[in-house]
């Protein structure tokens, strides 16, 4: 039964491009995170880890979904501003404050989230007066916005578009970015390399068999 069960998720769910378009993906966007985790660039930068996971995701399903673009993409940035709000404020309770009911649980939530705005508040203040402020929230903001954008885009773009390089150009710029001021080691610019390389000749593969199928050419599928 359970083999069954694997067996249809694995079929019913695989993408036209195949499993191992969304293997190489994701070693594109680990090698992109893991850069950024090691230039530390704020202590709240492990936001970008679930940012990049879930956009990645997220943009694989609605790129597969029958939605215009705009309305796909008004839906990433949404969830994207939610989901990143919600870990920075640190509003997911644990299971100790959820298991002292609804009261306990709408104070977690009114607690971290007024020194969330707080945070923020003072951030804009300082920076509107024209001084320095100390505080990282905003940038790991922008950080997580962007981890889950290239994530969100590169999906879009490989599973919607076919067009590989648009998305995985912008997630190197932000790559090379990142090596030259956070001084990132190079192995990882290696890995990002390799395995974009092979993605983007996976794509072109697939829009070739794509193409042969629709002018009905044969060819042999153990290529």
């Amino acid at each position: 039964m359970i083999e069954k069960s694997v067996r249809f998720a694995w079929l019913h769910f695989k993408p036209r491009e195949g499993w191992l378009s969304l293997l190489l993906l994701t070693g594109i966007i680990t090698s992109l995170i893991m850069g950024v985790l090691e230039a530390d660039w704020v202590p709240e930068v492990n936001v970008v880890i679930p940012a990049a996971a879930l956009g990645l995701l997220m943009g694989l399903l609605l790129a597969k979904r029958p939605l215009p673009t705009w309305a796909a993409w008004a839906l990433l940035i949404l969830y994207g501003t939610l989901f990143i709000t919600i870990d920075l404020a640190d509003l997911l309770p644990p299971l100790e404050v959820l298991g002292r009911g609804w009261a306990a649980t709408t104070q977690f939530w009114r607690q971290n989230g007024a020194l969330f705005l707080d945070k923020i508040g003072g951030w804009l203040r300082v920076l509107s007066s024209g001084g320095r402020s100390r505080e990282t929230i905003p940038f790991a903001f922008g950080l997580g916005a962007l981890a889950w954008s290239l994530s969100a885009y590169s999906s879009w773009s490989i599973f919607r578009l076919r067009r590989p390089l648009l998305g995985l150009t912008a997630a190197g710029a932000a790559f090379a970015l990142n090596g030259y001021y956070g001084q990132a080691a190079p192995y990882w610019s290696a890995s990002f390399i390799a395995f974009t390389a092979l993605l983007a000749a996976l794509i072109h593969f697939t829009n070739l068999e794509d193409r042969w199928q629709a002018e009905q050419v044969d060819f042999s599928e153990e290529i």
